[in-house]
């Protein structure tokens, strides 16, 4: 292309031949923020070698979630002042802002652009664009890669810059205590117990420093935390008492008011002299921003893609809804799903289906960042072609998040269920499909903790699979896998 000439206020000066995009430096203040805090962003450019002609500019890119913004940043615009998330453009002359730059938002998939274009005139070397960005940093921490491209004339494709912009998010003070058991073990067992300590958005609370009690049974340990341990310890060396289910209790220690101190139950661990495996794990999650296991433990996380037709999801980031949540039958398959399938599915599966990596934070925040189910798997290994054999062959379950535990299994007698939940459990309900209808009975069983039954098989001869549905007392639902029945055909 021919080199360009631009006159500019207090000269002129003629842009080399050759001109490339992707020149220039990108400076982002601050560059290190609280989670959920009010921001406010200034994105400098500063021309390279070539300076910039009008019409060239710079861009960056803000990741935004297009179903639930709130754990990506308040989506960028430029329409009205007084609405956070208001990103304006400047041309810079040294010390000197002025008016001479347009600002553009464009929306996409996973984010928003936002472009800053010199309408006149040109910039010399070392001067530059800035745009101000006014709104809420997001609720996930971790590093946001920002980007960065440059163009320096007309409507010439722009390239990326050679350092891009980035801005760390930092978790909140801690304001939540999680301890994970094994969810199941064998009499005399060593076991371990993973301790987290949260924000309210369910980062880790990476400034945390103090102990925490760790009571199992009979059996007591401390946890000690440092600030280089980003809110994250394990303790080990725990025994596995007698046959039964039991939870530990971590306490934070200390000089403070009780009102402060931070506490918590663990899931339920069942202790059986032939307890099988189980491995809690994310199956909708791939490569996103952040990592899975950051903040709750996990046995596996990878995607499935596509999802197999005999594996049935029934909860994640995206069905999450208030309508679906109070008519369950709009996440579990209906008369018509079956017709369609031609078989029941062989097991359910609940994940995060999203970049956001935070299944199962809900059960100790309350609050829902980009979080979503879990699903239990029995099996000794975390290889992936095990995992997923143990589901084609219904040896699995699904929650929305808490680790509760659900197990159904069929002999002679009937059919043996067990459930414990790490709260109450509120009841259970064996739901029965065929493919003209679809009918629910109540387990006769009162809420407990823990329910053992022995449920007859229904003769039901117009249905085709049956599966158990538990609720605790705070919403949390789990789902066996589907047991085929053989009726339901017409």
């Amino acid at each position: 292309m021919a080199a360009a000439s631009a006159g500019c206020a207090g000269g002129s000066f003629d842009a080399p031949p050759g001109l490339t995009s992707g020149e220039g430096t990108i400076e982002l203040k601050p560059a290190v923020v609280e989670a959920s805090e009010e921001i406010r962003l200034r994105i400098s450019w500063t021309a390279g070698p070539s300076g910039l002609l009008a019409g060239g500019g710079f861009s960056v890119r803000f990741p935004v979630a297009p179903g639930s913004p709130s754990p990506g940043f308040t989506p960028p615009h430029h329409r009205a002042r007084h609405v956070p998330g208001f990103v304006q453009c400047w041309a810079r002359r040294g010390e000197l802002l002025t008016g001479e730059a347009d600002t553009v938002a464009i929306s996409s998939d996973g984010g928003v652009e936002a472009r800053c274009t010199l309408r006149s005139g040109a910039l010399r070397p070392g001067d530059g664009l800035a745009l101000d960005y006014w709104g809420l940093a997001p609720r996930i921490a971790g590093r946001y890669d920002l980007g960065g491209a440059s163009r320096l004339w007309g409507a010439r494709g722009a390239a990326p810059l050679p350092r891009p912009a980035a801005l760390e998010v930092k978790g909140k003070p801690a304001r939540v205590l999680s301890v994970l058991l094994p969810t199941s073990a064998r009499p005399g067992e060593t076991v371990s117990a993973s301790l987290r300590v949260l924000d309210e958005f369910g980062n880790r609370a990476e400034g945390f420093d103090g102990a925490v009690e760790l009571t199992l049974g009979a059996q007591s340990r401390l946890a000690r935390f440092s600030p280089v341990d980003r809110g994250a310890a394990q303790v080990d060396g725990l025994v596995a008492p007698a046959e039964g289910v039991v939870r530990a209790e971590a306490v934070e220690t200390g000089q403070m008011r009780d009102e402060y101190r931070l506490g918590a139950f663990s899931n339920p661990l069942r202790v059986l002299a032939d307890a099988p495996r189980v491995q809690w794990g994310d199956l909708c999650f791939s490569s996103g921003m952040f990592d899975a296991e950051d903040v709750m433990p996990l046995g596996f996380a990878f995607a499935i893609e596509p999802l197999p037709g005999r594996l049935y999801k029934t909860y994640s980031s995206r069905t999450r809804s208030p309508e679906r949540e109070e008519h369950l039958r709009f996440i579990e398959p209906d008369a018509g799903w079956l017709r369609a399938a031609g078989s029941p599915p062989a097991a359910f599966i609940a994940c995060s289906d999203n970049d956001w990596g935070r299944p199962g934070t809900i059960r100790v925040t309350g609050l829902e960042p980009g979080a979503g189910g879990l699903t239990a798997v029995l099996e000794e290994s975390d290889d992936r072609e095990r995992i997923l054999d143990a589901l084609e062959r219904g040896r699995a379950w699904a929650t929305t998040g808490a680790r509760m535990i659900l197990m159904a299994r069929r002999d002679g007698s009937g059919i043996h269920l067990f459930a414990a939940g790490e709260k109450p459990l509120r009841g259970v309900t064996m739901v029965l499909l065929g493919e003209r209808n679809r009918k629910e009975i109540p387990v006769d069983a009162a809420p407990a903790m823990e329910i053992e039954v022995i449920v007859p098989v229904p003769r039901e001869e117009t249905a085709a699979a049956l599966w158990f549905r538990a609720e605790q007392e705070d919403g949390q639902i789990a789902w066996s896998a589907p047991m085929p029945l053989g009726g339901g055909r017409p």
